[in-house]
């Protein structure tokens, strides 16, 4: 009698599941890593925009923007594609690329970014030094 074994056995299936188990635990902190960089990436793109912007503020008029807190959010004034606050909070994204803050006091401004990946970064202005970043 002629046996007709076609198919697969049991540990030829499992050994194939292994090896999609483990190349699925390799790619997915691959991706995460990728995604929380583009966040960050992100905020601080937003950050170099505001920092242009209140740069060039600064130049026009010879002072920061004034704080936020204020009657009027004279930063949205002149970067008006992102939403300010008086400080950035970790947690309540405000804008698509994360929280945006600001504050100005005694010729300095400071611009607070916190990604969506929690990542916090700060530019800092001041009347003499110009632009600095930290991140």
């Amino acid at each position: 009698m002629i046996k007709n074994n076609k198919g697969f056995t049991l540990v030829e299936l499992m050994v194939v599941l292994l090896i999609i188990a483990i190349l699925i635990a390799v790619a997915v902190p691959v991706f995460l890593g990728v995604r929380n960089r583009g966040y960050d990436n992100a905020i601080k793109q937003a950050l170099t925009n505001a920092s242009r912007a209140a740069a060039a503020k600064f130049a026009a008029d010879g002072a920061w923007p004034a704080d936020p807190t204020g009657a009027t959010n004279s930063m949205e004034a002149e970067e008006d594609a992102y939403t300010y606050a008086a400080a950035a909070v970790v947690g309540s994204a405000s804008n698509q690329e994360g929280t945006l803050g600001y504050t100005t006091a005694a010729g300095v401004m400071t611009l607070t970014g916190i990604s969506r990946s929690t990542v916090t970064f700060t530019t800092s202005g001041t009347a003499t030094g110009g632009l600095t970043r930290s991140w």
